[in-house]
C-alpha cells in the first residue's frame, strides 16, 4: 500500500497518497514486469544483429594484401558485436528475477469466549492495567450498563471478569484506555467511558488489580467518541468528546490528579461520530479533527496550545463518514486524514499541507459499510497502511 491507505474509510488507505516524493525509491528494475520489458529490449537488439546483412563490400584481388589489416579489424569488430549480444542475452535470461515478499498476517483462532453477548458488548480496549507485563482488556456493555475488566495471564486466557457500574440507563458506548501516561500520574492506566444516554463520561482511576468507582463529568448530548491528549501543554492529559445530538465537541482539561474542569464546547458539523487529535499544522500544538455522519465532511479545529481552539474549517468526504484517523501516509512529515465512509463503501484520504489545510479528498473502495478505520505499519516497511472494518461484508 502506498502508505498507507485503503478502503472505505480506511484505509483511504491509503493509504492512498501516491505523492511520496521525499522518499521515492531508486528505479532498479525491482519488479517482474520491468524485468520482462528489459528482456524484450535485449531480444529485439539481438534479433536485429542477426538479421543485419553480413555481405562484405567486393574487393579487387590486387588490393587484398593492402587491406588485410582492415579486413581483420572488421572481422574482429563483428565478432565482438556477436559476443556482446550473446553475453547480453545470457545475462537477461539467467539473471534471477527479484521476488517481492508478501506480508501475510496470520492469526490463530481460539474457541474461548470470555464475554457473554447478552450483556451487549459494544467496545473493547486492551492494555496492561496492573503492570504485570501481560495484556488485559476492558469491555463496555451497553445493555448491562457496566464495563468489565479482564486481567490477562499472558497466555491468551484471562482471570474472572471484574464488573464496574457506569450507572443506570448509561448505555456505555465506547471505551478508551490511556495508552501513554495516566490522568493522575501514578503510573497506572485509567479508563474513560462514554455514556451515550446520560450525556456524560466516566473516569475510572486505576489501582493495583482494579479501578476506583467512576466519577462522572457532563458532556454534550449523546457523547459518542473520545480522544485523549495534552491540549493545553501543561503535561496533564485532557479529554475531547464528540457529541452526536448537540453537533459539537466537549473539551475537558485535566488537573493531573484524575479530576477535570467542566467542559468547554465547540460547534462542529452535523452528527459528529468520530474525533481524533494531532498536530496538523506543525506548530507543536494539538488540533482536533472530527468526522460528521450527516453532513458528509470533516472539521479541523486548530489549537492555540492553551486548551482553546479556532472555529472549524470543513472538508468534504464520502457519504456517511463513521470514523477518522490521523497519520502521515505519504512520508512528507505532514499529518494526513483518513476517513471511513459507511454509505459510499470507501475511504477518503486528505493529504495535509502541514499548515492546517488539506488537499481535496481521494477515495479508495473498500468493503461494504466500513465502520472503523485505523492507520499503522502492518508490514514493517516504514510506511503507514490502512486497516478498515467493514460491517456488512464481514471483513
Amino acid at each position: 500500500m502506498n502508505k498507507n491507505s485503503t478502503t472505505d474509510d480506511a484505509i483511504s488507505v491509503e493509504n492512498s497518497p501516491a505523492a511520496q516524493h521525499p522518499h521515492v525509491d531508486n528505479e532498479q528494475c525491482e519488479n517482474s514486469t520491468q524485468n520482462e520489458f528489459n528482456l524484450a529490449e535485449c531480444a529485439t537488439a539481438t534479433n536485429t544483429t542477426k538479421k543485419s546483412p553480413m555481405t562484405p563490400t567486393p574487393l579487387e584481388f590486387s588490393h587484398w594484401s593492402r587491406h588485410r589489416s582492415s579486413i581483420g579489424a572488421g572481422a574482429f569488430a563483428v565478432f565482438t558485436i556477436i559476443a556482446m549480444s550473446i553475453g547480453i542475452l545470457t545475462v537477461c535470461f539467467t539473471s534471477p528475477k527479484v521476488t517481492v515478499q508478501k506480508c501475510e498476517l496470520k492469526f490463530k483462532s481460539t474457541a474461548q469466549k470470555p464475554v457473554e453477548y447478552k450483556y451487549g458488548p459494544r467496545s473493547v480496549a486492551a492494555d496492561d492495567f496492573n503492570n504485570d507485563t501481560c495484556l488485559d482488556m476492558v469491555i463496555a456493555h451497553h445493555i448491562a450498563n457496566t464495563i468489565t475488566v479482564y486481567l490477562g495471564y499472558g497466555n491468551g486466557t484471562f482471570k474472572s471478569p471484574i464488573p464496574y457500574s457506569t450507572g443506570s440507563y448509561s448505555s456505555p458506548y465506547m471505551v478508551t484506555v490511556v495508552a501513554v501516561g495516566d490522568f493522575n500520574k501514578d503510573h497506572r492506566l485509567d479508563i474513560v467511558v462514554v455514556n451515550n444516554d446520560t450525556g456524560a463520561i466516566d473516569i475510572l482511576v486505576g489501582r493495583y488489580e482494579g479501578f476506583q468507582n467512576q466519577t462522572s463529568y457532563s458532556a454534550g448530548s449523546e457523547p459518542y467518541s473520545v480522544a485523549i491528549g495534552d491540549v493545553n501543554n501543561d503535561s496533564r492529559l485532557d479529554i475531547v468528546v464528540a457529541n452526536v445530538r448537540s453537533d459539537d465537541v466537549s473539551v475537558l482539561l485535566g488537573y493531573g490528579n484524575g479530576s477535570f474542569e467542566n467542559q468547554t464546547r465547540y460547534s462542529v458539523g452535523r452528527y459528529p461520530q468520530s474525533v481524533s487529535i494531532g498536530d496538523v499544522n506543525n506548530d507543536t500544538q494539538l488540533d482536533i479533527v472530527v468526522a460528521h455522519l450527516w453532513s458528509n465532511d470533516v472539521s479541523i479545529l486548530l489549537g492555540y496550545g492553551n486548551g482553546s481552539f479556532e472555529n472549524q474549517t470543513k472538508y468534504s468526504v464520502g457519504s456517511y463518514p463513521r470514523s477518522v484517523s490521523i497519520g502521515d501516509v505519504n512520508n512528507d512529515t505532514r499529518l494526513d486524514i483518513v476517513v471511513a465512509n459507511w454509505d459510499s463503501n470507501d475511504v477518503s484520504i486528505l493529504l495535509g499541507y502541514g499548515n492546517g489545510s488539506f488537499e481535496n479528498q481521494k477515495r479508495y473502495s473498500v468493503g461494504s459499510s466500513p465502520q472503523s478505520v485505523s492507520i499503522g505499519d502492518v508490514n514493517n516497511d516504514t510506511r503507514l497502511d490502512i486497516v478498515v472494518v467493514n460491517m456488512d461484508s464481514h471483513d
